[in-house]
């Protein structure tokens, strides 16, 4: 069985196309230009633009055009740009398979598989792509996404395995039969596309475009009508009202989130965590609970065999014999106790293993079934609670013996395993109604060492207002041994028999004061994880074995690390290239720095946009003439949305890292409510100040509220953007600070370039430079002392 030659497998994929469902085709730079010109507003200015050429004002129309299409193209750059680089990303966590080609192992994209190949799965694989058996030890699948069967199932040679399962035990060959849409799953993922579920950070943005989009259509309409009334020209009232409304709607929004997560994303990777769901970001930093088991990530994941006793306590030979027969007969992954046997045991020759009893997390043992000769046994091995009941022969007292000396080492933090054996008659088949009536051989003993590393790391995520469930499948007096080496504070325990015995309500209750969860199931996980999330709590669950993927897809964020098994890994949102909880820390630091500054894009834009509405509509009251054209409106826009694409390097206060946030319309709602009137109580200023002090024309009103308007929106950014006052003792990135006073000094320029004809701007008096300064010194002043009220009186 040599499988296929690598030039043949190379021939088939050209002709035959990757490996991969149906999806979503990246848009080249050309469509995405397009589905920007497809924006309503956009393509009314676009018409509207077009038929003042006709009436004659050709200049105006050209430039608000131009404008336009600078607009856009930056727009366009920035996602692209965005999204290539998360693409990018992604490609470290394609799940990679092994098959046989030119007679030998080798490990190759999932993707690249082909019809003919030869795949050799184990426990903890996700089978990828349809394929028929053709050979197989305790082979047991989850086929229930496919198949709708409720439990995992044995799968014989020459039976069909369907793209998408899972192999919870065993090991086997497959010879691909189908692949991508040609598969059972690619035929069904055709027929029922279901889009993933939004995250609360997702439709809360949505909603917020909403409103605020409705609240433009709005005030458009009402400028409009107050234009006309006022006796303006019907196109000219149009080209403004249009204007405002491209500048005022959030369809820069979603451009920059995207651009913030992407860039997020980019940061938390250099922490060693990649992400592979964007949206999932806010919620990776506002985990108030964070669930895990202990081994590897409060413990070194470094298991040593330190003794094997008899039922005596006596060191014995025969029970380091018989544990290595099961671990080195064992089918599949190997895992860390089964390598620790293996590697502490003499090579033992003349057994060959006939048949296996597969492990799974409910019964807590496996067994193997091997032969020497004519004689046959079955070995046993699992947690001693799960073995001691199939033993005959076992007096009280020497049940009493072995449970007190089991005891006795959890306390001591040793992890535990008990080995039983029978001899058996050769059978067709084996199951569970065998593994009775053992003979007890003896304890095998490991040691684990607590994390050097995790009490830092757990005393960083408890000052970072994320507190620890541990959730495992191990006893409650080594977990205990483990949470008092590290300083974890346990209020209450609970195993997974007593959790069963709890409904709904009292298992809410119960989860709020439990720290320690025992003896857990794969269900009884999912379970607590559930109940967490109903009480309230934003719960990350760090997982990386095959009974952690269903908990990995109930939890708000699943986390994985980067050597787990491939259905772990396909069940999370970030996947940790260390498992280590300071990593674990970092990122979630990272992703409340990103929420941070989206958050804060949206209040700053907000506030301004809607103090801009109002300043707006009420000089459209007084004057009898447009306070901007909609060439200066477009160009004020397009400049703003400017200074703020480097905001995403800006830094976010500590004390908004401190603890999780989460998304609220209603904290955004009051920021705009308070600090949008100022933006107008300013802009209004500048206008009595333009009125009446220098007695402005049409040109030199226009030219003074475009810079006022630009220069204080465009700065004040520097103290709306912290709750710290003074707001320059909150630390900026430099390059952020630069890029705002580029711009400010920019829209300064323009009347004295040779553009100025052209925007309709004429160079003010010099005096007007000092009434300008006065404003923006004022409007600092008067942001910092509403600041200090505002967040007295205000929770973040």
């Amino acid at each position: 069985m040599n499988g296929l030659s690598s030039a043949e497998a190379k021939t088939r994929l050209i002709k035959n196309g990757f490996n991969e469902l149906p999806k979503e085709k990246s848009k080249s730079i050309i469509q995405k230009f397009i589905r920007q010109l497809s924006n309503p507003l956009i393509l009314l200015l676009l018409f509207s633009g077009s038929l003042s050429v006709l009436l004659g004002q050709k200049i105006d129309s050209f430039v608000i055009i131009t404008i336009l299409f600078i607009s856009i193209s930056l727009d366009v750059y920035q996602e692209d740009k965005a999204q290539k680089a998360v693409e990018k990303l992604k490609e470290k966590t394609a799940l990679k398979t092994t098959v046989l080609q030119d007679g030998k192992m080798i490990a190759i994209l999932a993707k690249e598989i082909v019809i003919g190949d030869i795949v050799i799965l184990s426990t903890g694989n996700i089978v990828p792509a349809d394929g028929k058996v053709l050979e197989t030890s305790g082979f047991q699948v989850d086929q229930s996404a496919i198949t709708g069967e409720s439990f995992p199932q044995y799968v014989g040679n020459e039976e069909i395995v369907f793209s998408g399962s899972e192999v919870v035990s065993g090991e086997a060959k497959v010879l691909i039969t189908a692949t991508g849409v040609n598969s059972k799953l690619g035929q069904v993922a055709l027929q029922l596309e279901k889009p993933r579920p939004k995250t609360e950070f997702e439709k809360g943005i949505n909603s917020f475009g909403l409103m605020l989009g409705r609240l433009t259509l709005v005030m458009a309409a009402i400028l409009f009508v107050l234009n006309i009334l006022l006796g303006h020209s019907l196109i000219g009232s149009l080209l403004f009202v249009l204007s405002l409304a491209i500048g005022f709607a959030p369809e820069l929004l979603p451009m920059i989130v995207t651009i913030n997560l992407s860039n997020g994303a980019i940061r938390i990777s250099r922490k060693g965590v990649i992400v592979k769901n964007l949206s999932s970001i806010e919620n990776f930093g506002s985990i108030d609970i964070l669930c895990t088991d202990k081994t590897g990530t409060l413990t070194e994941n470094q298991i040593q065999l330190e003794d094997y006793e008899d039922i005596n306590g006596k060191k014995d030979e025969k029970v380091l014999v018989v544990a290595y027969l099961n671990s080195y007969f064992q089918s599949g992954i190997k895992g860390a106790f089964e390598k620790a046997i293996v590697n502490k045991s003499p090579k033992i020759e003349g057994y060959n293993k006939e048949n296996e009893i597969a492990f799974d997390f409910y019964r807590k043992r496996l067994s193997v079934i091997v032969s020497n000769g004519s004689e046959r046994l079955l070995i046993s091995k699992g947690a001693p609670e799960s073995i001691i009941p199939t033993c005959l022969f076992l007096s009280l007292d020497k049940r009493t013996r072995i449970e007190k000396r089991f005891q006795q080492l959890s306390q001591d933090g040793f992890r535990v395993l008990a080995i039983a054996e029978k001899k058996i008659e050769k059978q067709k088949e084996y199951s569970l109604k065998d593994e009775t009536k053992l003979s007890f051989v003896g304890l095998i003993v490991f040691s684990d060492p607590p994390k050097v590393t995790a009490r830092p790391a757990l005393e960083s995520l408890k000052n970072s207002g994320v507190s620890l469930r541990i959730l495992t499948g191990d006893n409650e007096l080594v977990t205990k041994y483990v949470c008092e080496k590290l300083g974890i504070e346990i209020l209450k325990t609970m195993s997974g028999d007593e959790l069963e015995l709890l409904d709904h309500q009292q298992l809410n209750s119960e989860v709020e004061q439990t720290t320690v969860f025992y003896r857990l199931n794969p269900d009884q996980k999912e379970k607590v994880i559930a109940s967490l999330r109903a009480s309230g709590h934003v719960v990350g669950f760090l997982g990386d074995g095959v009974n952690d993927a269903p908990s990995l897809r109930v939890a708000d964020i699943g986390i994985s690390v980067e050597n787990a098994v491939d259905v772990a890994k396909e069940a999370a949102d970030f996947i940790l290239l260390h498992k280590d909880l300071r990593v674990l820390h970092e990122g979630i630091i990272e992703g409340r720095k990103t929420f941070g500054n989206i958050i804060k894009y949206i209040k700053m834009g907000t506030s301004s946009t809607f103090g801009n509405m109002i300043s707006l509509a009420g000089a459209s009251l007084f004057l009898p003439f447009l306070p901007l054209l909609p060439v200066q409106v477009l160009l004020n826009d397009l400049l703003y949305d400017t200074s703020q694409l480097l905001l995403t390097r800006d830094g976010v206060d500590k004390h908004y890292l401190d603890m999780p946030k989460r998304w609220s319309i209603k904290s955004i709602q009051n920021f705009m409510l308070v600090f949008g009137p100022i933006n107008s109580l300013f802009d209004f200023l500048a206008m009595f100040i333009l009125l009446y002090l220098f007695k402005a024309s049409v040109s030199l009103f226009q030219t003074g509220w475009f810079l006022e308007s630009l220069i204080t929106q465009t700065l004040i950014v520097l103290s709306i953007r912290t709750r710290i006052m003074p707001f320059y003792k909150s630390k900026t990135d430099n390059l952020f600070a630069i890029g705002l006073f580029v711009i400010a000094l920019f829209g300064l320029a323009l009347p004295y370039s040779p553009l100025a004809a052209l925007l309709h701007l004429i160079k003010p008096p010099v005096f007007y430079y000092f009434w300008l300064a006065v404003i923006v010194i004022c409007y600092f002043v008067l942001v910092e002392i509403v600041k200090k009220i505002f967040y007295s009186r205000v929770s973040e």
